[in-house]
């Protein structure tokens, strides 16, 4: 699991779990003795044989994420805060739009495979330089309000689909990532036989 990874790689730091998503109270409260927070938020909207109908975190999720970093930003005034890390599981493109501005950190682990947590944490920790690009177009929210699921085409709503015809501002764009680090990318003219 996510915890377990975590706790593997914090050697000699101690790991909790929260998982009340109904109570911020009590996370916000286990958050004040953590040099570290992973806020993991899980898209559960859609599964084999069940349609999404939006893009966007459930409603439970996202307003616990969103008192939860409130509550974290109020205790960075008062000094008392520990850095956030918000990691996002799931297995199409999530729409965060409330959740970016207060985010510190954010790592999109889509799906992990079966060494997906060992990854994260270290990641997370900084044992691994995390170089990963978007293989796709991350929409803000309220795409799904502008295009028709059933509407398959590339032009869409007249907004469009993908990096290539989309139209609009998206959250986050085809191939956008970050780095711990500074690297560049070119394309060598050299010819092959």
């Amino acid at each position: 699991t996510l915890f377990q990874g975590l706790r593997r790689i914090n050697e000699g730091g101690e790991t909790r779990i929260h998982t009340d998503i109904n109570d911020t109270k009590s996370a916000l409260q286990l958050a004040e003795w953590a040099d570290l927070v992973v806020l993991i938020a899980n898209d559960t909207a859609g599964h084999e044989g069940q349609d999404r109908y939006t893009i966007s975190l459930d409603e439970n999720q996202l307003q616990f994420c969103e008192k939860f970093l409130e509550g974290m930003e109020k205790a960075k005034k008062a000094k008392k805060a520990a850095s956030v890390v918000l990691l996002l599981v799931h297995g199409g493109p999530v729409s965060i739009d409330k959740l970016v501005a207060p985010s510190p950190a954010i790592l999109d682990a889509f799906t992990p495979g079966p060494h997906g947590a060992k990854v994260i944490a270290e990641t997370i920790f900084g044992d691994n330089n995390p170089g990963g690009k978007l293989p796709i177009t991350i929409y803000p929210s309220d795409y799904v309000d502008k295009v028709s699921f059933l509407d398959m085409s590339m032009e869409a709503g007249g907004v469009g689909r993908t990096y290539r015809y989309y139209t609009g501002t998206p959250l986050f764009a085809f191939g956008y990532g970050l780095s711990y680090t500074s690297f560049s990318m070119k394309w060598c003219n050299t010819s092959f036989p």
